[in-house]
């Protein structure tokens, strides 16, 4: 409920605060409803916009009272619901893009979409308000032309206005050519060996995954362990029925040709159903505590971690690192972060590409394997092949006339610069021409990106 939202100091105590808060969500709702009309265009012509459309809505409504009052009522009743109870009923943190005053929790994404019903509505009277306005001109022109229906062709052109939107959002709201998510999830699951567990943090790097796995059937060997969901017990009773589909090795990078995978047997996870229905939502840690994974000896410390707690996401990882390490391949994800490094796996974790592995034995650098500013030790090698013969670059790289709309999955394509533009620091000293290829493929990767990067002059 709005009126115990913890942002609100005394919850319904405090309902001068509760109006502000939904103040600023409806302003955030106006925000909203001026991108549909010419979010291409400037700021200044985008507010000018959602004042015109706005005032023709409004004109429409006014035609519609008056002309047909009963289903006027429905329909105000129905924008009503859609907008203000909407908007009070969902309770929205602060716009993700929403221009307000100090540091306020914010939503992880813009939440237009919840409202499209009432932008379909409002285009209705927008359309009755075009309407009217060809019927006032032609009353106007009566005096002139007798003839009605040149009158009416004369007002014709105000239907202009009605493809407006369809001009003023045609780069924003295009997805023409955009495979980015599909393509992003196929070489995400191609960095995995054969009958891997990756380990994902949430939407952005999981959903595509799923799609790829489930409709193309890509890489339907790997495991996919979503961080966000391993915290509920349906989302675990899920994982440990999965079944482990057979690798198809035709289909895999060459890089995974050379070797024998057999296919393991068996539940991701050791655990009965009583134990997993006894598994509590965290688990509190007071001190540094030593555990074996595995055959890996790691020190779970508070102070390191971050916290002070362990999430049931947490021990499910961990527990499946201590069932499988040396049965299947464990590997994180880079859109994890530094997740796997708080539990103090950093000398363990080899980078592949898009993802880490966790090796059983401590990571040595040698000719292979080199450490990367950014990236940790890296297999140059393996990751070189993913970047150039298996990766999709230049769907990353392609030029967008207004860079990546949407900034909170602007993250992906981060980690497409960010790798291409580290391991040509790798490349140089022994492949100086593919590095330079690289680093060319990462400024046009980042160039579509708000994210500030100063590429070499030998990128130019």
């Amino acid at each position: 409920s709005i009126f115990d939202d913890p942002r609100v100091p005394g919850g319904a105590t405090n309902p001068g605060h509760t109006l502000v808060l939904y103040g600023q969500q409806i302003l955030n709702y106006v925000q909203y409803f001026g991108w549909q009309w010419g979010r291409d265009f400037p700021d200044g012509a985008r507010a000018l916009l959602a004042v015109i459309f706005g005032s023709l809505g409004v004109f429409g409504a006014v035609r519609h009272w008056a002309v047909d009052r009963r289903r006027a009522i429905a329909m105000t009743a129905l924008l009503g619901t859609f907008t203000l109870l909407l908007i009070f009923y969902l309770n929205f943190k602060t716009g993700y893009s929403q221009a307000v005053s100090g540091e306020p929790a914010r939503e992880v994404r813009e939440r237009d979409y919840f409202f499209i019903c009432s932008f379909a509505l409002w285009g209705i009277w927008v359309a009755m308000g075009l309407a009217a306005i060809m019927s006032w001109i032609t009353d106007w022109l009566a005096p002139r032309f007798e003839d009605e229906a040149k009158r009416w062709m004369y007002a014709t052109p105000v239907l202009l206005i009605a493809l407006i939107p369809l001009y003023g959002n045609r780069l924003t709201a295009s997805r023409a050519h955009e495979t980015l998510a599909r393509d992003f999830a196929y070489d995400l699951l191609e960095s995995v060996e054969p009958y891997g567990i990756l380990v994902t943090a949430g939407d952005n790097d999981t959903f595509p995954l799923w799609y790829a796995q489930e409709v193309e059937h890509i890489r339907q060997d790997v495991t996919v362990v979503n961080l966000s969901l391993a915290n509920t017990d349906w989302y675990l009773r899920q994982l440990q029925r999965r079944p482990i589909y057979s690798y198809d090795a035709a289909a895999g990078p060459a890089i995974y040709r050379n070797q024998a995978w057999p296919k393991p047997a068996g539940k991701m996870l050791s655990w009965s159903q009583g134990d997993m229905d006894a598994l509590q939502l965290y688990y509190l840690i007071d001190r540094a505590q030593n555990v074996n994974l595995g055959g890996i000896a790691v020190t779970l410390d508070p102070q390191k971690m971050g916290k002070s707690y362990l999430e049931r996401a947490d021990v499910v990882v961990l527990q499946a690192i201590k069932d499988n390490l040396g049965r299947r391949p464990i590997f994180f994800s880079r859109t994890v972060g530094l997740y796997a490094d708080e539990f103090g796996l950093t000398g363990y974790l080899e980078g592949t590409g898009f993802a880490r592995a966790l090796r059983p034995q401590p990571i040595v650098a040698n000719d292979s394997i080199k450490p990367v500013a950014q990236l940790g030790y890296v297999n140059v090698p393996r990751t070189t092949s993913l970047l150039f013969d298996v990766y999709h670059g230049s769907t990353a790289a392609r030029h967008r006339p207004r860079g990546w709309i949407d900034r909170p999955s602007e993250g992906i394509l981060y980690t497409y610069g960010l790798t291409y533009a580290s391991i040509a620091e790798a490349l140089k000293p022994k492949q100086p021409q593919l590095a330079i290829r690289a680093l060319a493929e990462a400024d046009s990767i980042f160039k579509n990106t708000g994210f500030t990067w100063n590429p070499p002059p030998e990128v130019h």
